[in-house]
């Protein structure tokens, strides 16, 4: 059933590369493993919509050739490339309060909203929400780069209600219930 005030917002509608850009990361031997730099992996996806900086697997230095090209920033939205459940496929979380160097391994694609098109938040909200990911899980255990943009041909962007808003009530509402739920009263992510 469509809601009433849906139907009647106006509204542009993006493909998500118009919004931003893609890239894969960083694929590295099993050995590279140890004391250095932080990498983002697939399982660190599945901790909550912002990536939890403290538990990363690290890399040894010098484990990656070109290593910049791999290196988050705020605002990054990482997906997953493939999962052993359909569930799991393009599950989506936010780099949130960076504070250090920090890369994504080859499991996951990365993409980097052009920050004066898209609220990234907004934008991780609108991806994490129960329609779009249906788009993912309804297909393959498997995403890239090319059926992100096939699974969510368009992004709307309402005219009049302001993506910062959006984001931040659903924010507000959402470490609400986390915070209630854990029976803590600070701002949990």
């Amino acid at each position: 059933k469509k809601l009433k005030w849906a139907e009647n917002m106006n509204s542009i509608r993006y493909k998500l590369k118009e919004l931003g850009e893609y890239k894969n990361g960083a694929n590295y031997p099993k050995g590279s493993y140890g004391v250095g730099d932080k990498i983002v992996n697939v399982k660190d996806l599945f901790r909550g919509r912002f990536i939890s900086f403290d538990r990363l697997t690290q890399l040894k230095p010098n484990s990656l050739k070109n290593k910049n090209i791999y290196l988050v920033e705020e605002g990054d939205l990482l997906f997953t490339r493939s999962s052993l459940v359909k569930s799991g496929a393009g599950m989506v979380a936010m780099i949130n309060n960076l504070k250090e160097d920090v890369l994504f391994c080859g499991f996951i694609i990365r993409f980097r909203p052009n920050k004066s098109k898209v609220n990234p938040l907004y934008l991780l909200y609108l991806l994490r929400s129960p329609n779009y990911r249906k788009l993912f899980t309804d297909g393959s255990v498997q995403t890239n780069i090319s059926n992100i943009g096939k699974n969510i041909k368009k992004i709307r962007s309402d005219k009049g209600v302001s993506q910062d808003r959006l984001s931040k009530l659903a924010d507000v509402a959402l470490n609400t219930i986390v915070s209630l739920e854990s029976g803590t009263n600070g701002n949990p992510t």
